[in-house]
């Protein structure tokens, strides 16, 4: 999150928007050894791997877990856009399981001449729910750099966040850069959602809507925990078989994106065709999987 106001909207739709369909999936693999989908008895569900393939660049992400089996982290290697790739993602959580840091590691992170992103998580223990999350770069001279408020409905289900930002270049001064508003649908998808992003000179609205096959989504995080990560896209008992995403001025779709799975036994994906309707058809290909 180290984008200027200008550019901070483009950020929330490519970066926000399609990770939900690149991490919201716990992906499986059935044997080692084995191609995922091959129907084999000995089927678990963890996800251990996923790999995405456009041609001949392909991404891998290896998921990892404590001994209680709950969510640490990822590591992502791969070729992408004729560029090699390679990030950590790490979660820190405490004595009791409550996450309480999250890290970033990637070249572009670096780029900006910090070593990593760390994020603090307040978690409120009266109410039982993650409160707000602050970041910060690691350098030589960490800054504070943006800061993440929940909200929540009366079922203590997140409603909206309030993500706030450093107003470069006066360090110290936070501006309110954007709202989200959240729905669910009667199996605790989430429906849709609405960010008003305020830009230095406008202020943006983006309305996206998603539907769900009737199949378990992979990687079954709380709802709390699926949003202070943000690296599972927003929360989901099903998987997210279409996505749509456009300003509410404008007549054409920002991302329009379809999904396309086969299932395990377990009736978890195992491997998806991921179709950028918006983008020519362009198509990636996933493999999950799962021990």
């Amino acid at each position: 999150m180290l984008f200027l106001q200008n550019s901070f909207f483009r950020y929330l739709i490519y970066g926000g928007i399609l990770f939900l369909f690149s991490c919201q999936k716990e992906i499986s693999k059935e044997i080692p050894g084995n191609k995922p989908g091959d129907n084999n008895s000995n089927i678990g569900d963890l996800l251990v791997k996923t790999i995405s393939r456009v041609r001949t660049d392909s991404i891998v992400t290896i998921y990892y877990y404590d001994v209680a089996k709950r969510w640490t982290g990822t590591s992502t290697y791969g070729i992408w856009g004729g560029y090699s790739q390679e990030s950590r993602f790490m979660i820190i959580r405490n004595a009791d399981g409550i996450i309480s840091k999250i890290v970033h590691k990637s070249p572009v992170i670096s780029s900006y001449g910090y070593d990593s992103i760390h994020y603090v998580v307040s978690y409120d223990a009266a109410q039982s729910r993650y409160a707000y999350i602050v970041g910060y770069n690691i350098s030589t001279d960490p800054t504070y750099l943006d800061s993440t408020v929940f909200e929540y409905d009366n079922s203590g289900r997140v409603a909206g966040k309030r993500y706030y930002m450093i107003n470069l270049p006066f360090m110290g001064d936070t501006t309110l850069a954007a709202v989200f508003g959240y729905n669910y649908d009667t199996k605790g998808n989430v429906s849709s959602f609405n960010i008003t992003a305020y830009n230095s000179s406008s202020i943006d609205n983006l309305v996206t809507t998603m539907r769900y096959d009737d199949k378990s989504a992979p990687l079954q995080l709380s709802n709390g925990e699926s949003f202070v990560t943000g690296q599972a896209g927003d929360y989901a008992v099903n998987n997210i078989t279409y996505h749509d995403s456009r300003f509410t001025n404008a007549s054409v779709y920002e991302i329009q994106v379809e999904n396309k799975y086969t299932y395990n036994s377990n009736n978890k994906p195992v491997t998806s065709i991921q179709t950028l309707l918006h983008d020519n058809n362009k198509k990636i290909y996933w493999e999950f999987y799962y021990q």
